[in-house]
């Protein structure tokens, strides 16, 4: 348990770590002795196996952090020997009884004046410390960023998979005296370095146990840190098991250039004469913050010394040093050098507000807009996990679908909304007053099976009037299930729609995307239809198809004759029509999973082919166009870098996918690099549910373990009928654009917290400004929810990306987002968000003149 108010109310909260099935449980002081448990507002997911925890601010910014420890091993082999997380099925039993996500490895929980914490281990590399017990969060070299140190160690491994599946079998077989002896002599004895963690800049951390002097190996357990020597920096001191206890030395304070540092001894006053529970708050020149909460129970049966130390780093002013006692006694202090021990005794300082660092500006830009819309995606209940095992997502989870315009004539614009399958899509009229309507349209209610992905307003008939194109997904039903087909409705210029049956070839796939462009100068708007997965087959390549506008409504398919025969591009997320070399044709720009971003362009003939890759193939899912100081710019959203996948050019993942046991049925398989070992990221158990044969193959966990590359788990002759999907880059970035298209330029690294879905780019008064919306839920168990970052606001000074402090009130805006639009209500430029199984959102736009 940890002890910290990570609200700022100046009340001390609880984080409880708890092992096993139980959620971790953070309990918010109620300010009259009792505690409210808020972890289900609070955090997005926690550690399975939970161990020990601590609270301290990681990134400088006043807010306390909080950090437990879990038992993923770092070390490829013995991870995939050891009991890992649940599985798929049981998984989704237990969200279903009301447990939290809850997954094997450390989490660190990066605090936010929203209210709300964002999880990013995974991006942080921290995530994987082996059989941990205590972490201790301390600036261990006084740069003023706090490191973070796990100890680790267990004398006898009782998840080894091997070890319980013998054991298991021997019990049934045998009755002897002696065999529980000889089950505990059978347990792997695997004594490991414990881990130290450098924070360099940006929350980047460095593992740096071996290179600081920590490498010696251990069963370690508890572990306190002080200033044992007095030289200015804090020593460690570690217990262990059947092994004397370590003393280490810190001696950074011998460096050429050692960092600086403050440490604090508070008095208090009557029972508390150490004032335990007081929080202290540096504020230094350069904008950033010191903050620490004096407890000295930490970690795993562990602690801190009675004094407080305060890493600074280079030489620069304290501005301001203050003191909460109490939730209604602060006092402000001076800091007269440096380097140097502080004595500071309650009511011998000057009394002044605490300074409350959870407060959030209102954006001058973006605000939160209250617009009356009764409506709620509803998301079936339908697993792909059940028909292909190990995919890595669900692609049944993709709405829903918007599209904005005025069809009425009214001057005012609407608002059509998709469902899921088994929900009617709905059309809101907009009133005069801003409100929304919600109308009956009968052919919507009888096509409520189908599953709405994807929504356009566009003009098919050439009448000055809004037609509608609707694309189904759901990765359900077959290609010839009759509500999977994408449908056009033609509207007669009040907002009443009717279905065209003949207005479509026949396509049944699960569309994802579609692209607006007078292909061949007609004067009507032809379609590109990009599609995401086959249904029941993923890996296959699927489908795209371009469609010719016939001048009345209906399209023909000339996919063949612009693209030629078979086209099939990859698993398309996103497409856009732009022209990127200024001669007046639009090339095609397609994104996606598993895939590079490609340019098409029209050749002497007509026809598209293949052009360049814009960007790495990675898993590309939000694709937008944005004008920056004149030129354009291709705004890439992709996984992110807070996954359990790790890929880049260096070092890509893989994905295998075939009928390896020629079954008739295609296999998925992803590998991705641990080091320099290429090694699987599905468990033995999950390959051999798919494929049963491979047990003969791999008749132990620990010969799976040793498996390096494709060929150490497949046959030469399963290989032969594998195809390889290469994974190069997870970051989301951006590029310009242009006939020498500059190279791929990644966004901020708070634009990796969590996959970006799609943006909004826009500009208020001249500046440019780009909403990320991010957060995807549907991935497996094995890679996790992407949940740490559902809306953020940037801006474009000096030739960056700055992400705006000013928040959007998580408790609210929070969620698993799909698609923003823009729409004016009320004479008022606003975006409309929709977020899968949930309400819409609205946000209004501030500025004298807003463009988007």
């Amino acid at each position: 348990m940890a002890v910290g108010d990570v609200n700022g109310d100046g009340w001390p909260d609880l984080y409880v770590s708890n092992d096993f099935t139980e959620d971790d449980y953070l309990y918010i002081n109620n300010k009259d002795g009792t505690f409210t448990e808020r972890r289900a507002e609070k955090l997005s997911q926690t550690s399975r196996y939970s161990m020990g925890n601590d609270i301290a601010d990681l990134n400088q910014d006043g807010l306390p952090d909080i950090f437990s420890t879990d038992m993923l091993p770092a070390d490829p082999e013995i991870w995939m020997r050891s009991v890992g997380e649940d599985k798929q099925e049981v998984f989704e039993i237990k969200e279903r009884m009301g447990y939290g996500a809850q997954y094997v490895r450390n989490h660190l929980q990066l605090n936010h004046p929203d209210g709300r914490f964002r999880e990013i281990a995974l991006l942080t590399e921290t995530f994987a410390t082996d059989w941990s017990w205590s972490p201790l969060l301390a600036d261990l070299d006084n740069d003023g960023r706090v490191d973070i140190f796990v100890s680790n160690g267990i004398y006898l491994r009782p998840n080894d998979l091997d070890f319980i599946q013998y054991g298991q079998g021997q019990v049934r077989a045998e009755e002897a005296a002696d065999f529980q002896a000889q089950q505990i002599a059978l347990l792997p004895k695997d004594k490991l370095p414990n881990f130290l963690f450098a924070q360099r800049a940006d929350l980047r951390f460095e593992e740096q146990q071996r290179e600081w002097g920590l490498g010696a190996e251990s069963y370690s357990s508890g572990a306190m840190y002080a200033d044992l020597d007095n030289d200015g920096d804090l020593d460690l001191v570690l217990n262990n098991v059947n092994q004397a206890a370590f003393l280490y030395e810190n001696r950074s304070r011998q460096l050429t250039d050692p960092g600086h540092f403050v440490q604090l001894q508070l008095r208090g006053a009557g029972l508390n004469p150490f004032a335990v529970g007081a929080e202290v708050l540096l504020a230094l020149a350069d904008g950033s913050w010191r903050h620490a909460y004096h407890s000295t129970s930490r970690g795993f049966q562990s602690g801190a010394s009675t004094r407080l130390h305060v890493g600074i780093g280079a030489a620069q002013e304290v501005e301001g040093l203050w003191v909460r006692w109490s939730a209604t006694e602060a006092e402000r202090f001076s800091v007269p050098a440096l380097d140097s021990l502080l004595v500071l005794e309650k009511g011998t300082g000057t009394q002044e507000a605490f300074p409350n660092r959870f407060l959030l500006e209102a954006s001058p830009v973006i605000r939160q807009a209250q617009v009356a819309l009764d409506w709620r995606h509803e998301e079936n209940d339908f697993n792909d996990f059940r028909r292909e095992y190990l995919i890595p997502r669900r692609y049944s989870q993709e709405g829903p679908a918007v599209a904005v315009a005025d069809v009425n004539g009214d001057g005012l614009e609407d608002i059509f909304l998709g469902g899921a399958r088994g929900q009617a899509a709905k059309l809101f009229l907009q009133e005069p007053d801003g409100s929304f309507t919600p109308q009956t349209v009968p052919v919507f209610e009888q096509m409520a099976e189908a599953e709405d992905v994807v929504a356009i307003f566009h003009d098919f008939t050439g009448n000055g009037v809004p037609d509608l194109y609707v694309g189904s997904g759901g990765n359900e039903h077959g290609k010839t299930a009759v509500f999977n087909f994408d449908r056009v409705f033609i509207n007669d210029g009040s907002g009443r729609f009717t279905f065209l049956p003949q207005a479509l070839p026949p396509i049944a796939e699960n569309t994802a995307t579609v692209a607006v462009s007078d292909v061949n100068g007609d004067g009507y708007p032809d379609l590109f239809i990009g599609v995401a997965v086959e249904t029941g087959n993923f890996g296959q390549r699927p489908p795209a198809f371009l469609l010719l506008n016939q001048g009345n409504g209906t399209f023909r398919d000339a996919t063949a004759q612009y693209f030629g025969p078979d086209f099939r591009p990859g698993m398309l997320q996103k497409a856009l029509w732009e022209d990127l070399n200024g001669d007046g044709k639009l090339e095609l720009l397609l994104a996606g999973e598993y895939m590079a971003v490609t340019a098409y362009r029209q050749n002497e003939s007509g026809q598209f082919v293949r052009w360049k890759e814009l960007a790495p193939a990675g898993l590309y899912s939000g694709m937008r166009v944005q004008e920056l100081e004149g030129a354009n710019y291709l705004l890439l959203g992709n996984l992110g870098l807070n996954a359990k996948l790790k890929a880049s050019d260096a070092r890509p993942a893989y994905l295998y996918t075939g009928d390896l046991d020629q079954n008739g049925k295609r296999e998925a398989f992803l590998m991705h690099h641990k080091g320099d070992a290429l090694v699987p990221f599905s468990s033995r158990d999950e390959l051999i549910t798919v494929m049963p044969a491979l047990k003969r193959q791999h008749a132990s966990y620990a010969a799976y373990a040793q498996s390096k590359g494709p060929e150490a788990i497949f046959t030469p002759e399963q290989l032969a009928r594998v195809e390889e999907f290469p994974i190069r880059e997870l970051r989301s970035g951006m590029l310009a654009l242009g006939l020498d298209t500059a190279a791929f330029e990644a966004l901020p690294l708070e634009a990796q917290f969590s996959p970006i879905q799609d943006f909004f780019p826009f500009q208020v008064d001249g500046v440019p400004y780009m909403l990320a919306l991010g957060n995807f839920y549907a991935y497996r168990v094995d890679l996790g929810r992407a949940d740490a970052q559902a809306l953020s606001l940037w801006s474009w000074q000096n030739g960056a990306w700055k992400k705006e402090s000013h928040g959007l009130q998580a408790s609210r805006y929070w969620g698993s987002f799909r698609q923003a639009v823009g729409i004016q209500i009320g004479g008022r430029p606003h975006v409309l968000l929709v977020r899968n199984d949930d309400t819409p959102l609205f946000l209004r736009l501030e500025g004298t003149e807003v463009l988007y």
